[in-house]
């Protein structure tokens, strides 16, 4: 705010002299510099001394000095300061939880922020705690969910010239779906264990609340999906993430709780997540990440491991040494055209997937009685996803070409069983398992 006097441009004496005080007229009072009038002074004033003074007016005085007159003159004018509203800043915050049959208030994680503070000024928000109400319905959903603030408060220097929002906050809170997958356990035949699989991550384990890369919902997340996009085979935008809680009943499936690490099998635990809307598993290659969130086998809270994927008729399928977070990425195979939204440029990798994949359709669409031949010279090993189709059928023979000496012929009635956690089988280990039959007969 700027408080001009005009003079007179000519005719003042030698000495005149103008000062501003503000709400007072002594020296302790004075704003700005002693001016020589020349036509006009005035002085500026910023939130620095003009702050909020609880509805009372500030005067603003102008005392013009003539060293030959025995009196001084004065002007004034009062201006009332309000404080501005500020607004708050919810784009840090959210409201989560896992459904679990109650309308229970989600856990709100993040910092509650405030804007429309002016830039030089110094203000800050306190609080001592957010927290939600309870949902209108126990089902998944998402809801707007207006916070209570606890002891919201505003520090700094220039804080008196600033209000709260007449208003609470409001989010979007949000109660993710569950489902309940049965697992056998290795070492524990007397219990019923489970895997409650929720998609998409509601709460952050204990262990990460301190953790700042980590400490909300929306950053495990985008870590799990940085992850997963940064791998090679899928450098892909498509991802989900789930959060997969071991559960174990004593008492046939009645009552459920959250398994200890005494619970988990040493060996690691089989998981089998179901392919992703749009997916399957001759078209698409998938990366799994599992995030760590306890101390275990050496690993710490927030490493990241990622386990060897096999694609199986129901699901995803891979062993991880401890649960929680879990994202699955994915990228489609480009066909054998080379036509794809993924490109025409195949990796290796991508070009042995793509020629199991094929052999295992032609297995599963072959009739009791048919053989299926696979040129497999140049590759050394068969995915597991190949001898499951052979073992889905009836009397069929799938002969394969390679590199060693004699054909490799596996027959229906032959193929091995699924193992948890097989991903190939080497081609040298099956043909040992070839059985004496008869040469494949040629056609001319």
């Amino acid at each position: 705010m700027t408080y001009t006097v005009s003079l007179p441009d000519e005719g003042l004496p030698a000495g005149a002299a103008v000062r501003f005080c503000l709400n007072g007229l002594a020296e302790e009072n004075r704003v700005g510099e002693v001016q020589d009038p020349s036509g006009r002074a005035s002085v500026t004033l910023d939130r620095g001394h003009l702050t909020f003074n609880r509805g009372e007016a500030h005067t603003i005085h102008a005392i013009y000095t003539d060293p030959a007159a025995p009196t001084e003159w004065q002007g004034s004018v009062t201006t009332t300061v309000t404080q501005r509203e500020l607004a708050w800043d919810i784009s840090q915050l959210s409201a989560s939880r896992a459904e679990n049959g109650t309308m229970d208030p989600p856990a709100v994680y993040g910092m509650l922020e405030i804007s429309g503070v002016f830039p030089e000024d110094e203000v800050f928000l306190r609080y001592d705690g957010l927290s939600a109400p309870q949902f209108s319905d126990a089902m998944p959903r998402r809801e707007e969910l207006t916070l209570i603030v606890q002891q919201g408060r505003l520090t700094g220097d220039e804080a008196d010239n600033y209000r709260l929002p007449q208003h609470p906050p409001v989010v979007t809170g949000e109660i993710k779906p569950v489902a309940m997958q049965p697992v056998e356990h290795p070492q524990d035949g007397e219990n019923d264990y489970a895997l409650q699989i929720e998609t998409g991550v509601s709460t952050v384990p204990e262990a990460l609340k301190d953790h700042g890369a980590l400490n909300t919902p929306d950053k495990i997340q985008e870590a799990m999906k940085a992850q997963v996009s940064s791998e090679p085979q899928t450098e892909t935008e498509q991802y989900v993430v789930y959060d997969v809680t071991l559960m174990v009943s004593p008492d046939g499936g009645e009552t459920w709780e959250a398994a200890d690490e005494g619970n988990f099998p040493a060996e690691g635990l089989t998981v089998v997540l179901p392919y992703p809307q749009g997916t399957a598993a001759d078209t698409h290659f998938f990366t799994v990440a599992h995030m760590f969130t306890k101390e275990l086998n050496g690993r710490r809270p927030g490493e990241i491991e990622m386990p060897p994927v096999t694609r199986t008729a129901d699901g995803i399928r891979f062993v991880v040494t401890g649960l929680s977070p879990i994202a699955v990425g994915w990228t489609e195979v480009i066909s054998s055209s080379g036509a794809s939204s993924g490109g025409s440029d195949r990796n290796p990798q991508e070009e042995s997937y793509l020629l199991w994949s094929e052999v295992a359709n032609q297995v599963r669409a072959a009739a009791a009685g048919e053989t299926v031949t696979a040129d497999a010279r140049g590759e050394d090993r068969m995915p597991f996803f190949v001898m499951e189709a052979l073992g889905g059928v009836q009397d069929v023979t799938l002969y394969v070409q390679w590199d060693g000496e004699e054909e490799i012929v596996l027959t229906s009635s032959s193929a091995l069983r699924p193992e948890a956690g097989r991903i190939y089988y080497r081609l040298s280990d099956l043909a040992a398992l070839t059985p004496t039959v008869q040469p494949q007969p040629s056609v001319s």
